[in-house]
């Protein structure tokens, strides 16, 4: 899937939202946790969704700078920024302030993934390779390049930010197998190359629900394609896959 289209997408989703302004796309790949819910059992995951750090654009998204007026009125969890019923993967559980709101350097997220196709898949990935990126749909309000303090709080292994978000609106939280803009200074340092190669592969062997590993950025055919050849000299008529 081309990031065009999903730029597309996003923006159509915000203006719905009734949002106008400086569209932005961020992903990180985190550490999940596991937690149960002691109502009903049910199992979630914690995991950083946005931190302060320097993404491959040399921009930081400041957590601190976030509304959650918008994506507090709807908390859904959706797969690969597609808005529709049939792509929600799952719900947002809260939000917090990390590792507190006196040191606000990221926001930790709890979700819940559904027990539906989508859902599992996400739940596959992560059991099989310990990863799923996460990706926030968001408005700029305030940024451009950063003064002598910004470029003294946010520098970082010799890498200066080359612009900073200060205000945002937070307007929705994808699951993505492939996310853009990953920061590489915190959480699982992960190669998107490899990674790519690891989930094809997945596919390929039929852990994963290729469907599903399409709409969640895995760039393979929604559906095996398949073909029918008659050999002439046994009559047979055999149908085969064309692998992708």
């Amino acid at each position: 899937m081309r990031w065009d289209d999903r730029i597309n997408r996003l923006r159509a989703f915000a203006e719905k939202s009734g949002l106008d302004g400086t569209l932005g796309v961020r992903g990180f790949i985190p550490e999940f946790t596991k937690a149960i819910d002691p109502n009903d059992g049910a199992e979630d995951y914690i995991a950083i969704a946005n931190t302060a750090d320097i993404d491959l654009d040399d921009e930081v998204v400041v957590p601190g700078g976030a509304v959650l007026t918008y994506i507090n009125k709807n908390r859904q969890l959706f797969a690969d920024h597609v808005y529709d019923l049939s792509s929600v993967a799952g719900s947002i559980r809260y939000f917090k302030a990390y590792p507190s709101p006196a040191d606000h350097s990221a926001w930790q997220v709890r979700i819940k993934l559904n027990s539906t196709p989508i859902g599992q898949t996400a739940r596959t990935i992560i059991r099989e390779t310990g990863h799923i990126g996460l990706s926030i749909g968001f408005m700029a309000r305030d940024y451009g390049p950063p003064s002598e303090a910004e470029v003294k709080a946010y520098s970082k292994g010799g890498k200066k930010p080359r612009s900073i978000v200060r205000a945002w609106d937070w307007f929705e939280l994808s699951v993505t197998a492939l996310p853009c803009n990953v920061s590489c200074q915190t959480g699982a340092v992960v190669t998107n190359e490899k990674r790519l190669v690891d989930l094809v592969e997945l596919v390929r062997k039929g852990t994963l629900d290729r469907a599903c590993a399409a709409a969640l950025g895995i760039p393979v055919e929604p559906e095996r394609r398949v073909f029918r050849v008659h050999d002439i000299s046994t009559g047979v008529t055999v149908t085969k896959a064309v692998a992708g």
